[in-house]
């Protein structure tokens, strides 16, 4: 039989992790060289099927530029970073603040 406060200290652990999880993310993605990237193949489906970029193609790169502080070269990849990359981090943003109020 599980107790209350057994239950309330997994949901403890459980936030904790996925607020670390939120911090870690975009950590990870300064550290992402991107000189790899430039030579990884593509994982769009779209692209791959019907070899035509789609409306996302080279979002990835265009993120990861902008945290690498290549503002030029993430306009390049894909011109839709200038909307995207604000609402992503509004959107993420207010998560993390959710998340750290329910502690």
């Amino acid at each position: 039989m599980e107790t209350n406060w057994s239950r309330n200290k997994i949901d403890r652990i459980y936030l904790v992790g996925k607020i670390g999880i939120m911090l870690f993310i975009p950590i990870a993605l300064f550290l992402i060289p991107i000189n790899y990237l430039d030579n990884a193949p593509t994982i769009c489906l779209i692209k791959n099927i019907s070899g035509y970029e789609c409306f996302g193609c080279g979002m990835t790169h265009a993120i990861i530029s902008t945290f690498n502080g290549n503002f030029e070269k993430a306009f390049l990849y894909n011109w839709k970073i200038i909307i995207i990359l604000p609402l992503l981090a509004i959107i993420w943003g207010k998560q993390l603040i959710k998340l750290i109020k329910a502690l």
